[in-house]
């Protein structure tokens, strides 16, 4: 009886002992786990503002891509009316004069 006794108290402390293991194995993986999260959130912040900056650069290019375009297009127009005038005063003067001076 003495021997199964042993036997028993043997077995109890080998499960307490495996329970304590695996109590000290799930503390060090779940400090792991927390630790690698950590680390993956601040990879993603890193890559996310990243992308916010190549996005807002991109923004801005295409911003003053377009801004240079139109300021082109009205400085033509304007270059064009210019033109336009320059070749037209002469005879507008000539209509504003006759319509001033004519009954």
């Amino acid at each position: 009886m003495n021997e199964i006794i042993t036997k028993l108290d043997e077995i109890e402390k080998k499960a307490e002992s495996i329970l304590t293991e695996a109590a000290a194995e799930k503390e060090k993986m779940l400090k792991q786990l927390e630790f690698d999260k950590r680390e993956m959130d601040g990879r993603y912040t890193s890559m996310r503002q990243k992308q916010e900056e190549e996005i807002k650069q991109q923004l801005l290019s295409e911003a003053e891509t377009k801004i240079t375009r139109q300021r082109e297009h009205y400085e033509a127009a304007k270059r064009w009316l210019e033109e336009d005038f320059a070749q037209k005063k002469d005879s507008l003067a000539e209509e504003i004069f006759e319509s001033i001076i004519s009954p």
